[in-house]
C-alpha cells in the first residue's frame, strides 16, 4: 500500500513540476547563409542558426517546417535530413538546409535591381521545429528576421 501510495506521489509531482522542468528553447540569430548550386530542381543554401537549450537534459529536433523569405518575398523551406542533437545548457550554431524552387529564385532575380542597390537584406524565417526530450514530444515556434550583407551570401 505505501508502495502504491509513494509511485502515485512521484507520478503526481513529476506531472505537476514538468511544467518547471521544461525551458522554451530559443531559435535566433541567423549567422551565416551559403548559396549552393543552381540547378533545374531550383537551388539550395544552408541557413546556419543560434539555438539555445537552457535545459539539464538534450533535445532532439525530428521535424522542421520553416519558410524562408528574403526581402519579404518567399524563397523555399527548409528541409531537415535526420534528427538534429541539441546539447544541454549550450548555445550551438546548426546548419539547415533550405531548397527553393525555380519559380522563387526567378522572382527574387526579378527583384534583382531593387536588391542591387542594397548592402543588406532582410532574410526571415517562420515556422516550427518538433522534437524530443524525457520521451516528451515538443513544439518550437520559430520567427527570426535577421539583415545579412549581400556579400557574405554570395550576392
Amino acid at each position: 500500500m505505501k508502495s502504491k501510495f509513494a509511485l502515485l506521489l512521484l507520478l503526481a509531482l513529476c506531472t505537476f513540476s514538468s511544467c518547471k522542468m521544461y525551458k522554451d528553447v530559443s531559435v535566433s540569430d541567423i549567422q551565416e547563409v551559403k548559396m549552393g548550386e543552381l540547378n533545374s530542381d531550383g537551388i539550395e543554401a544552408q541557413i546556419y542558426f543560434t539555438i539555445e537549450n537552457p535545459n539539464w537534459y538534450d533535445l532532439k529536433l525530428k521535424e522542421t517546417k520553416v519558410d524562408v523569405f528574403i526581402e519579404g518575398d518567399f524563397f523555399g523551406t527548409i528541409d531537415q535530413f535526420g534528427e538534429i542533437l541539441i546539447p544541454k545548457k549550450s548555445k550551438t550554431t546548426q546548419a539547415l538546409r533550405v531548397k527553393a524552387k525555380p519559380e522563387a529564385f526567378q522572382k527574387l532575380l526579378g527583384s534583382a535591381i531593387k536588391l542591387f542597390f542594397k548592402s543588406e537584406l532582410k532574410i526571415e524565417a517562420k515556422g516550427y521545429a518538433r522534437g524530443k526530450a524525457l520521451f516528451i514530444n515538443k513544439r518550437i515556434d520559430i520567427s527570426v528576421s535577421e539583415s545579412v550583407d549581400k556579400e557574405d551570401i554570395g550576392l
